[in-house]
């Protein structure tokens, strides 16, 4: 009998499935799509009994002959094509910053020697993507919300067991399909379940998008060694695609990745565990936003429950991320806040200049009735000063007014440069606030949307290298000689590359230009000297350590410049570099 040619069915908005033998050998693979992220789905059966089945940004190869997946990779963006190119795949891998900016990169497939690249993306409700692949199908074994916040029954977890067998068996590489299988076999009081959870953590072909919300199921389920087994996992895996967590910085990144926190304790530190879950949220995203005032927060609670040495520690957390916190989407370090004094002083001073020009009218309207009175009539510009009354004013007077004008003239293009830098801010995708500057999206925007200053070049290089396009790196950093982190980075590449001496080098002249830089001690064989540093060696023994940019370096690369440069564009006033663009913006919304 003639085996059936594999083939793609959706049967419904929330479910596919893929098909192949017949009689006796035929079988199924049922996934469950998500309805909130319509990725177009991708099958392409080819010689030597193997076919491809890309959704969103997972890829899978299935024996065709055994209907059994013989591997899974995860891809950054929307896989919107798959080419067969002999036992290899062409991949082409779609990244986006809204509807109308789209960049697409061809990357090919070796399954014998797999190599996936990492940049985050902007389209984050792909990281919900592998649970709804199990949910869609099992929707009584992963309810909507946390997994597993109700009870399955007995009578229940017996019907499901055997298909949930049979998907696990069908496909290994699955984490969430031996979860659920696991959570089936809890429920049948099976001693089998926890070793089943243990090879779901422990699953070769899942990274830390899966794992993190894998933790939380475990956190909501009482689980909580399995907790931090798998968060333990994911966070490695964290750090070893090229992530740092102090370039995470938006909340709703970390919302999407991680979840909320989970566990009736949750960060009390009358337990372990509660401890270790506010724990984990600070390894996360250290410096993202509120987060100093949320470590401050918890550090008076646990100043007010008697844990003063804790206390103290996340007091100094707290003082830490709020130097640090520069690039979150509710402003740059002191950006806001110096915007809304601007926008006070020149609203003050604007009024200031009426209000005086109509006090120094009403003082010289007497003397103006009396040349009046003697026939004394001005002409040509003469009568606009004479409206005014301005030609008795002094020198002294028109000096004031000159002044009060000038300040609301520059408090106006200061207000426009720094509403300008919040609106860059606001326009990165999230893409660039979520661990990583890599990526095609993030590119595009610190090369389009930033001006050229030497802050934003290191941060740019930094992108690059994070990228993989590390002559591009090279280059930049060698242009910014006055930056600690260039030469840091730049060691990293040449360690990489083989070349110890220079490396060294150029680790040891980070240190001369800053000898509190971290990174480049550690680089130099030094041992670990803060958190991160030891997270670091940790997690990545033996790796050189990047650098991140600093607070003061994001500030102005979002500025566009040194404070001297901004008070120079500022002197155009409601015309300057930063106010144009706003007042076409405003334009356009009133006419929409």
């Amino acid at each position: 009998m003639t085996a059936a040619v594999p083939q793609l069915n959706k049967i419904s908005n929330t479910q596919v499935e893929i098909t192949g033998g017949s009689g006796k050998e035929a079988w199924r693979l049922r996934y469950g799509l998500y309805p909130q992220a319509p990725c177009k789905l991708q099958f392409v059966a080819t010689s030597g009994n193997r076919a491809w089945y890309g959704y969103c940004g997972w890829l899978r190869l299935i024996d065709t002959e055994k209907g059994v997946v013989i591997g899974r990779w995860h891809f950054p963006g929307e896989i919107v094509n798959l080419t067969p190119e002999g036992t290899k795949i062409q991949v082409e891998d779609e990244s986006a910053n809204g509807p109308n900016e789209r960049f697409v990169r061809k990357l090919e497939l070796d399954p014998s020697a797999p190599h996936v690249p990492y940049w985050p993306t902007s389209r984050l409700v792909f990281y919900r993507v592998p649970v709804y692949e199990g949910q869609m199908v099992w929707p009584s074994v992963f309810p909507p919300g946390a997994p597993g916040q109700h009870k399955i029954s007995a009578e229940e977890a017996k019907k499901i067991l055997p298909d949930l067998e049979d998907a696990v068996r069908r496909d290994p590489l699955t984490p969430w399909f031996r979860v659920g299988l696991g959570r089936v076999l809890r429920a049948l009081g099976d001693p089998r379940a926890t070793e089943v959870f243990q090879e779901a953590i422990k699953t070769p072909a899942t990274d830390f998008i899966e794992l993190f919300q894998v933790s939380i199921y475990f956190d909501v389920n009482g689980e909580n060694d399995l907790g931090q087994a798998a968060f333990e996992r994911s966070y490695q895996d964290f750090w070893q695609k090229g992530n740092d967590p102090r370039m995470l910085t938006a909340l709703i990144d970390y919302l999407i990745l991680c979840g909320r926190p989970h566990g009736g304790d949750w960060g009390n530190p009358a337990t372990p565990h509660g401890r270790e879950l506010i724990e984990r949220v600070y390894k996360m995203m250290p410096y993202g936003e509120g987060t100093p005032f949320a470590w401050q927060l918890y550090a008076d609670y646990l100043a007010a429950h008697g844990s003063a040495d804790d206390a103290r520690l996340w007091r100094s957390r707290a003082e830490d991320s709020s130097r640090n916190a520069a690039f979150t989407f509710s402003g740059s370090g002191n950006i806001d806040k110096r915007t809304e004094v601007f926008i006070l002083v020149a609203l003050v001073s604007a009024l200031a200049a009426v209000f005086y020009m109509v006090v120094l009218c009403a003082r010289y309207r007497p003397q103006s009735r009396l040349d009046l009175a003697a026939r004394k009539q001005a002409s040509g510009l003469s009568r606009v000063a004479a409206f005014m009354n301005a030609h008795y004013w002094s020198r002294q007077e028109r000096f004031a007014l000159f002044t009060i004008v000038l300040v609301a003239w520059v408090s106006m293009g200061l207000v426009g440069e720094y509403v300008s830098a919040i609106l860059r801010t606001a326009n990165m995708p999230v893409s660039a606030l979520a661990g990583s500057y890599g990526g095609p999206g993030t590119i595009a925007k610190f090369e389009n949307d930033l001006l050229a200053t030497p802050q934003r070049d290191l941060m740019l290089a930094i992108a690059y290298q994070q990228d993989g396009q590390l002559d591009k790196a090279e280059g930049l950093y060698r242009s910014l000689p006055q930056f600690a982190e260039s030469w840091n980075n730049l060691g990293v590449i040449l360690r990489e590359a083989g070349k110890d001496q220079e490396a060294k080098a150029t680790f040891e002249k980070a240190l001369e230009l800053d000898p509190k830089m971290a990174e480049a001690a550690l680089n130099l064989g030094r041992p670990p000297s803060d958190f991160w540093t030891e997270q670091h060696y940790k997690y990545l023994p033996g790796q050189p350590m990047l650098s991140p940019p600093s607070a003061p370096h994001i500030t102005t690369a979002l500025m566009g410049g040194s404070t001297a440069r901004i008070f120079l564009r500022a002197l155009a006033g409601p015309f300057s570099e930063g106010s144009i663009p706003i007042g076409f913006k405003l334009l356009r919304n009133l006419y929409d």
